[in-house]
């Protein structure tokens, strides 16, 4: 036979080579090719599903908000204690980390700017509901040192004029003291630090009104006598200065006060505050006012544009009688009133913020005799001087529920008797105390990281039985 054509031998190899692969895949049962070049997933016998593709991650939501006011560097925000984040100007902020939907957040003030100015955070705490978060504003003020002192003395009719130095300290201005027609109860500065009103509850009673120079010498340039009730016990300026609010007599009288001047004018009795009623505060935006009477802190509803209470009082009932002084917090949260008992109790309320109304959220015990109270410019603590133990308890304040915690190392001892009352300067790093039993006032440094207190020295005041000290710039 001669021998095939090489067209004939590639045919021969393809007619052999074609049918092997058909059985070798499986082909042939159904008339089609099949090729399965990886063993199916399921061991074999079929092809497997392929594997469902990986959800879409959820969504997340940045949380931020504006800062306002801001002088200088060193400001350092938090949110949930931690994403720390630097600002160096005005303008909108938002967090490196999202939040799911759902996750809580509170956004705290971790660092205060080394100008002197105190920043405070609003509407800073809340959940993410489906979009970002962009409504905390972080609000930053001209503190300012503290420039001058005054106390109000019941047992030598005066106030007492001081000096307040860098570190803190005090010394006694020129002239050193100021006469009064009869016994100072309260003393206070407005906010523009222009003016001086004291409350004279026996003798002249009234409330008498004082320039202030830019020396700190005082000019007394009114007397009011009259529309301010008989035995005037307090005295108190609303946050914006607008408006002057006497308790007297179981009434609460409003003053109007004049914005370039900041003279008193116009007295009107707007609501009655009952007998026991010896202390009023406000929220810092002047749109509550609470006022502690025996049983009750009564709340009320402010209009903006005239300081009377649009509506009746909410009276609040309290635990146990006694009341004596109420502060709220800077962000407006939360409000404290101190006891009068002994032993004593500070009382912690979260604020409603659209009636004022209050809310306890738990209680934690005081000194003897709780009577005046501060909290620190920066919302972080609260002071309660404790007549009758001669210290003073301290607090701090979580952000996110109002809740108190002691400070470490408190009661403080203030060094003197009696403290009356206690005040902590604009920038917090110093507080006052009035002791009313060995005519003294004593001088704390404040640590701003804890807040505890070191006692400087208890100075003498100069009169006898200081009731009240108040600063100004």
């Amino acid at each position: 036979m001669p021998p095939l054509p090489p067209r004939t031998h590639l045919s021969l190899a393809l007619a052999i080579a074609v049918p092997l692969m058909l059985a070798s895949c499986g082909g042939g049962g159904g008339g089609g090719f099949s090729f399965t070049p990886f063993p199916a997933a399921n061991g074999g016998g079929g092809d497997a599903p392929p594997p469902p593709a990986p959800p879409p991650g959820a969504p997340k939501f940045a949380v931020g908000g504006t800062v306002t006011g801001l002088a200088g560097s060193g400001l350092v925000l938090q949110n949930n204690a931690g994403d720390d984040l630097a600002i160096g100007a005005d303008g909108s902020f938002s967090f490196a980390t999202s939040l799911d939907d759902g996750a809580d957040y509170g956004v705290t003030v971790k660092t205060q700017p080394t100008a002197l100015q105190v920043c405070v955070a609003k509407q800073a705490f809340g959940t993410v509901a489906g979009a970002a978060v962009n409504s905390v504003r972080v609000n930053c003020s001209e503190a300012g040192a503290d420039r001058f002192g005054f106390a109000a003395n019941e047992r030598s009719n005066n106030l007492s004029a001081y000096t307040v130095s860098a570190d803190g300290s005090l010394s006694a201005a020129t002239p050193a003291a100021y006469s009064l027609a009869g016994t100072p109860q309260h003393v206070t500065a407005h906010p523009s630090g222009k003016k001086l009103y004291a409350s004279i509850y026996v003798g002249t009673k009234g409330v008498t009104q004082y320039t202030i120079d830019p020396a700190g010498t005082l000019s007394q340039n009114l007397n009011i006598t009259t529309g301010v009730g008989t035995s005037p016990v307090f005295v108190g300026v609303e946050p914006k200065g607008r408006f002057a609010y006497v308790i007297g007599d179981g009434q609460i009288h409003r003053l109007n006060i004049d914005a370039t001047t900041g003279d008193l004018d116009g007295s009107t009795a707007v609501a009655v505050a009952g007998g026991n009623s010896r202390k009023l505060g406000f929220d810092p935006d002047g749109r509550f006012a609470f006022v502690p009477n025996g049983a009750s802190v009564e709340v009320f509803r402010l209009d903006q544009g005239t300081g009377v209470p649009i509506s009746p009082p909410v009276p609040v009932a309290l635990p146990v009688g006694g009341f004596v002084d109420v502060a709220a917090e800077p962000s407006g949260r939360f409000v404290y009133v101190s006891t009068g008992n002994n032993p004593g109790t500070l009382l912690a309320y979260s604020i409603d913020q659209t009636t004022g109304a209050l809310t306890s959220i738990g209680s934690v015990p005081s000194g003897n005799t709780p009577f005046g109270m501060a909290i620190d410019p920066t919302g972080r603590f609260v002071y309660v001087a404790n007549r009758n133990s001669h210290d003073v308890s301290a607090y701090a304040i979580n952000p996110r529920t109002g809740a108190l915690t002691a400070v470490p190392g408190q009661p403080f001892s203030v060094g003197g008797n009696t403290p009356n009352s206690v005040t902590v300067d604009r920038t917090g790093r110093f507080a006052y105390t009035a002791n009313q039993g060995d005519n003294t006032i004593s001088i704390f440094t404040i640590d701003r990281t804890t807040g505890a207190l070191a006692l400087q020295t208890a100075r003498p005041a100069g009169a006898n039985g200081p009731q009240f000290f108040a600063l100004t710039k």
